[in-house]
């Protein structure tokens, strides 16, 4: 976690190897200063690492004692802001790379499961790659692309992980069959009122190469069990 011009901006890694560095002489923990000051430096040590940025040490209590003491920085403001800049966008860049190798990966685990799946008894694929299974058959109306609908859903990973469900939200969720992944848009104007399927949709009908939050990496293909309750504005 980084604080740049106000904002934070947070690096997700593995901590690298840690580096050993002299503790200084003097150190003492007894009072409250003492404890809240070793604390504010060991959170930025250990954010500094985790993001893998290399910090010149010497420079950076350089910058401590001077902003602390009130004292003629020893850069300009505008250089300050170009030197926070260009580390913001070297962090962002890094970001970026690590996501769409993450992508690159989940992207081909997620074409072999749809390979093998699409031979699944019961299992039928569109001309898109969306692949569906009816596990239960309902006789209702089928709605259109411009129609809310409200459907009972749960969504995994292809590993099984639960990402989100519409039982964790207090029930039936209501939504414009326009206003979902297209994966989903697809499947609800073939579904009639009533049923109930599985749909394994690949990463390019769902979120393609966006990550969305911690439990739904980018690149990830999903699957979805959807029980078509009705159309809300019928």
């Amino acid at each position: 976690m980084l604080c740049i011009g106000g904002a934070w901006v947070v690096a997700q890694e593995d901590l690298p190897q840690k580096k050993e560095l002299a503790t200084p002489t003097g150190f003492s923990a007894t009072s409250l200063e003492d404890q809240y000051s070793y604390a504010i430096g060991l959170d930025i040590g250990n954010s500094f690492r985790s993001s893998g940025t290399q910090l010149n040490v010497e420079n950076l209590v350089a910058g401590l004692k001077d902003g602390l003491g009130g004292a003629k920085p020893k850069l300009d403001e505008r250089a300050c802001a170009q030197a926070l800049e260009a580390l913001q966008a070297q962090m962002q860049q890094k970001a970026m790379s690590q996501q769409q190798q993450q992508s690159a990966e989940n992207r081909k685990m997620g074409d072999a499961f749809l390979a093998k799946n699409a031979q699944a008894e019961g299992v039928k694929v569109t001309k898109s790659g969306l692949q569906y299974k009816v596990i239960k058959s309902g006789d209702g109306p089928t709605p259109g692309l411009n129609d809310t609908v409200r459907c009972n859903y749960r969504g995994t990973l292809i590993n099984g992980t639960v990402f989100d469900a519409s039982a964790k939200h207090g029930g039936p969720a209501e939504f414009p069959v326009s206003g979902v992944i297209t994966g989903w848009t697809e499947a609800l104007q073939m579904m009639k009122v009533g049923d109930k399927w599985k749909l394994f949709i690949p990463a390019d009908l769902a979120y393609k190469d966006v990550a969305m939050g911690p439990d739904l990496p980018a690149g990830s293909a999903l699957i979805f069990d959807i029980e078509l309750l009705g159309i809300v504005n019928k």
